[in-house]
């Protein structure tokens, strides 16, 4: 009788051991895994270039996705046509809601004039670095791209 309790003994021990030394490995690799951002993407919608060079940039920010993401900052090289037209920064957190809900954001830059590119309907493509606040004071860094076309207007 007593050989048969320490051996249920002994297997609930293990059993416990290996319950929660499976949830430490679990915690760690959870806390490694980076948010999916797929479908995620900042659209440019607007830009305008005064005559001194300064420009403003409107960025759409479309989520596909079901969760939010919180956008701490980003950074985005624009290019009209081709070529590249400046590097834009967003330091003005942005929260995206889920499901094709649109968030705009402004940025603005200089162009210099051998950049200007000419008024009217243009090709443009967005490289873009974001960071997500994730939970707390972490941010993770994620790459997006889009392309589209965009009415270039000068003032």
């Amino acid at each position: 009788m007593l050989r048969c309790s320490m051996k249920r003994l002994s297997y609930v021990s293990f059993g416990l051991v290996a319950v929660v030394a499976m949830l430490g490995l679990v915690g760690c690799e959870s806390s490694r895994l980076k948010a999916a951002v797929k479908g995620l993407r900042a659209d440019l919608v607007n830009l305008s270039i005064a005559a001194d060079g300064s420009a403003k940039a409107t960025l759409r920010y479309v989520n596909p996705n079901v969760i939010v993401y919180n956008v701490a900052s980003a950074k985005h090289r624009i290019y009209i046509n081709g070529r590249f037209l400046a590097n834009a920064e967003a330091k003005k957190p942005a929260g995206v809601p889920p499901t094709s809900e649109l968030v705009e954001q402004d940025v603005t830059f200089k162009v210099p004039p051998s950049g200007w590119p000419v008024a009217g309907a243009a090709n443009y493509r967005v490289e873009s670095t974001i960071n997500l606040l994730v939970y707390d004071d972490n941010e993770e860094t994620h790459r997006l791209e889009s392309a589209g076309q965009v009415v270039v207007q000068r003032q």
